[in-house]
C-alpha cells in the first residue's frame, strides 16, 4: 500500500491534475470575485407584459392569479443562493394592470452597458424575472441608482364623448371611484351631463348648419384622476400621457370608457400626501 501511495505522489499525470484542479479552483474564485467587485444594484421600475398564452388579452396586462402570488420581497434568486432581483413595491389597478419596482443586480461592461442574467438592460427592454410561484416580463420604463422619487398630482379634466350609444351614458354612475391594491383613488366620476347628439354640417349654400340626432347622445364628463409628473407632463398609469384635446383610457369597475380630454380643470400638488 505504502508503494502504491509512494506511486501516486510520484505520478506526472496526478501532479498534473492537481495543478488544473488548483488553476481551476482559482479561476472560479476570481470570476466570481470579479462579478461581485463590477456588481452594481439598480432600481428598474416597469409594468408587467401580457403571457403569451393569452394573445387575446391587452399588450400590458397581468392576471390577477400572477397578482396574488407576487408579493414585495419576493426574490429572483441564482442557482447559488444569491438575489438577482428583489421585487420592492409593486401596484395593481382594474384593468389587470401591475407595475413592480425591483432592485436587481447587475454587472456594468467596459463599454458602461449593464448586463441582467448576461443580457443587455436599458429602459425600453424587457426584464425576464423568476419568483418563487411565478415568472413574470416586465418592459424597463426606468432605472436609477436609488429609490426614485414621484411626484403626484390629481388632475380635474373636463372630458367629452361624441354621438355615443345611449346605454353607455348610463354604464359609469356619478360617484365611482377606482381603488389600486394601496387603497388609493386613482380616479373618480365625478359628475356627467347628458344631451342628445348634436350634429354639425353645411347646407347647399356653404352654411353651418346643427341638426339633433335622436338615437344618440352627447355626454360632458368631469373626472379626476390621479397621475405622475414627469418632466413637466403627466402620465395616468405610467404609460397613457394626460394633455388637452388627446384621449385618456380609464378602466372603470363598470366598464372602459376612452375619456377625449377638452381642458385640464384643476393641478392638485398631493405628493406629501401619499
Amino acid at each position: 500500500m505504502k508503494k502504491i501511495i509512494k506511486r501516486l505522489k510520484n505520478s506526472r499525470l496526478i501532479q498534473l491534475l492537481l495543478a488544473c484542479l488548483v488553476l481551476l479552483i482559482f479561476t472560479l474564485f476570481y470570476f466570481f470575485y470579479n462579478q461581485f467587485r463590477q456588481a452594481q444594484y439598480l432600481y428598474v421600475f416597469g409594468p408587467v407584459l401580457k403571457n403569451i398564452n393569452y394573445p387575446d388579452t391587452p399588450y400590458y396586462y397581468a392576471p390577477y392569479w400572477v397578482n396574488d402570488v407576487i408579493r414585495v420581497n419576493d426574490r429572483d434568486l441564482s442557482p447559488f443562493g444569491s438575489a438577482n432581483a428583489v421585487i420592492v413595491d409593486k401596484e395593481f389597478v382594474p384593468g389587470n394592470y401591475l407595475t413592480l419596482l425591483v432592485k436587481v443586480r447587475t454587472i456594468k461592461d467596459r463599454s458602461g452597458h449593464f448586463l441582467f442574467r448576461n443580457k443587455p438592460l436599458a429602459v425600453g427592454s424587457v426584464l425576464e424575472l423568476r419568483f418563487p410561484k411565478t415568472n413574470v416580463n416586465m418592459i424597463v420604463l426606468s432605472m436609477e441608482n436609488k429609490t426614485p422619487i414621484y411626484k403626484y398630482k390629481i388632475l380635474v379634466l373636463d372630458t367629452i364623448f361624441k354621438e355615443i350609444d345611449p346605454w353607455r351614458t348610463e354604464m359609469v354612475p356619478e360617484g365611482s371611484l377606482i381603488k389600486n391594491n394601496k387603497g388609493m383613488t386613482i380616479a373618480k366620476f365625478i359628475s356627467k351631463k347628458i344631451s342628445l347628439a348634436e350634429l354639425s354640417g353645411q347646407n347647399d349654400r356653404g352654411q353651418r348648419v346643427v341638426t339633433i340626432d335622436p338615437l344618440k347622445r352627447d355626454m360632458d364628463v368631469r373626472i379626476e384622476i390621479l397621475v405622475k409628473e414627469i418632466d413637466g407632463e403627466y402620465y395616468f398609469q405610467d404609460l397613457s400621457k394626460v394633455k388637452a384635446n388627446q384621449s385618456v383610457f380609464i378602466p372603470w369597475n363598470e366598464g372602459d370608457l376612452n375619456h377625449f380630454i377638452r381642458s385640464i380643470v384643476e393641478v392638485k400638488d398631493v405628493s406629501n400626501k401619499l
